[in-house]
């Protein structure tokens, strides 16, 4: 599985490789500073380690909040018991000390805004007596004090507490010049021996695991099988980008889905628009047509509400029995007869009990009793001629 490296120059890479199958083990973190942020601990935290952090800026809530396992000390390791001046950055807090010449440096290079705090100091063999868990063994301890790391080796019972790897900051802030030849000899004369230099971090093994510096042969290599985390949390910042993407691209396409859906739907309602408009005008025309016929009717009625009974009869009478004699009769009573006539006619075509009814309704009882009789003469006649 690809590791994770929280420090700020794989430190916790090399320290991996030494301490390859150990599930569990204990630390201390002089100047422990952030619970991730170039923390040499935070990899093995998360793998079940504990350990003891030690952390005397005001970022030391950030500890007690994310690392419940660990033993967490608000104070600073000194060779003397007491109170301290603290030189805290407000911008930089990892780059934090308690001496007066990192904070100048600093300043001559950059105006750097600071606050001055008073600290507590203690040993690290007091701190050790005290927090240090019974027949517990350090496995590896890490200095970064900002040009205080004399005092605090120096502070420490090298003969009772030993930790078996040591890490130490060896450079001078903001350059790479070393600055160990102050303190190495304590570390030497304690039994220890030089194990690598990083560039930054002087790594020591005490005498009694002499066999862990081949650890130490070469240096960080792709072959760690690790992944730097600002490279791990920019991947992550990438994949979620790609997945929001995937989620506006399948929203998008549900919405295309949805667009063409209803594009089908408007065209299918104006197919159907188009449809009741031909039907609308074929109806409209159909109204036209009917109303004229209406007009024509209303006409023709007038015309006829002109004649006498006796006229209505003997129209009725020759129409309904198209004899040759009706042509006579049409010429005689004029065009507007001739309307009438060709409108009966084309009543008569009606069976014989609806013609009844009509003319019943229009002349009364008297004339279609006329015109039944006359219908029974045609029919005496018909026989006759036959």
């Amino acid at each position: 599985m690809q590791m994770i490296s929280y420090a700020q120059n794989s430190e916790d890479v090399i320290l991996r490789r030494v301490f390859e199958g150990k599930p569990k083990g204990f630390y201390v973190d002089v100047g422990a500073h952030h619970p991730s942020i170039c923390s040499v601990t935070k990899h093995f935290y998360d793998q079940g380690w504990s350990g003891i952090n030690i952390e005397p800026g005001t970022i030391f809530t950030e500890l007690t909040q994310q690392r419940s396992k660990d033993i967490n000390l608000p104070l600073a390791v000194s060779d003397q018991e007491g109170t301290t001046d603290f030189y805290e950055f407000t911008d930089m807090p990892g780059e934090s000390s308690l001496n007066r010449e990192v904070v100048d440096l600093a300043n001559s290079k950059s105006p750097r805004k600071f606050q001055i705090r008073k600290v507590r100091t203690r040993p690290l063999h007091s701190i050790f007596a005290e927090y240090l868990p019974p027949n517990t063994e350090i496995d590896f301890m890490s200095v970064d004090v900002e040009k205080h790391e004399l005092q605090v080796l120096r502070s420490n019972d090298w003969n009772r507490f030993r930790p078996r790897v040591i890490l130490v900051e060896a450079t001078l802030a903001y350059s790479n010049t070393l600055c160990h030849q102050q303190w190495e000899p304590i570390l030497l004369n304690a039994d220890y021996c030089f194990a690598f230099f990083d560039g930054i971090n002087r790594f020591y093994v005490r005498a009694e695991d002499r066999s862990l510096l081949k650890h130490f042969e070469y240096p960080v290599n792709i072959l760690d099988q690790f992944i730097p985390v600002e490279q791990y949390r920019l991947g992550q910042i990438i994949q979620q980008n790609y997945t929001d993407q995937q989620m506006t691209l399948q929203e998008l396409s549900q919405v295309r889905g949805k667009y063409q859906i209803t594009l089908s739907e408007k065209n299918n309602l104006d197919k159907e628009k188009e449809n009741l408009q031909q039907l609308l005008n074929q109806s409209r025309v159909q109204i036209h047509e009917q109303s004229k016929k209406i007009e024509s009717m209303q006409e023709i009625l007038t015309t006829w509400l002109h004649f006498s009974s006796e006229q209505r009869a003997i129209i009725l009478k020759k129409a309904y029995f198209l004899s040759p004699r009706w042509l006579k009769i049409s010429f005689a009573l004029g065009n507007k007869l001739k309307q009438l006539a060709k409108a009966i006619k084309k009543m008569i075509q009606l069976p014989k009990r609806a013609v009844k009814k009509i003319v019943k309704i229009a002349i009364g009882s008297n004339t279609q009793k006329t015109i039944t009789d006359a219908s029974a003469g045609n029919n005496d006649s018909s026989r006759r001629a036959a």
